[in-house]
């Protein structure tokens, strides 16, 4: 599937990322990852992500999940310029639609511990704003 779509690939800021800077132990990008351990695989004491661009098919979900505070993952268009911007007109999206697919990966929570479901359902509710 990586092989056959790329929308873009991730690409991590450590500093900012808190996991990989000690802040914390966060890893929703890997949860809502439809991908899995192919795409990204959670390592080290902290769990922090490490994203495998032949894996991703950047989809954004991981960038999505991202804490607002953090905001370490974007999806570029292009690696080896993750600084560009690839523009599309509005005149040119011929539709656009709410899904009517959960952006979870099916089965998720079945993975989950009690823990970490409610983490989860406190981050949903408060719109991805983590107070410290």
């Amino acid at each position: 599937m990586a092989a056959e779509v790329r929308i873009g690939v991730p690409v991590l800021d450590r500093k900012s990322c808190l996991s990989w800077n000690g802040e914390g132990v966060c890893s929703l990008c890997a949860y809502v990852c439809p991908i899995g351990s192919r795409a990204v695989e959670l390592v080290g004491p902290q769990q922090a992500p490490l994203f495998h661009a032949t894996g991703c098919v950047g989809c954004g979900l991981c960038e999505e999940a991202c804490p607002k505070d953090a905001q370490a993952i974007r999806i570029a268009a292009d690696p080896a310029n993750p600084e560009a911007v690839r523009e599309i007109p509005r005149s040119r999206i011929e539709e656009m639609k709410p899904s009517d697919v959960s952006m979870m990966p099916a089965g998720l929570l079945n993975t989950l511990k009690k823990d970490e479901i409610l983490d989860l359902l406190a981050y949903v509710e408060c719109g991805g704003r983590v107070s410290r």
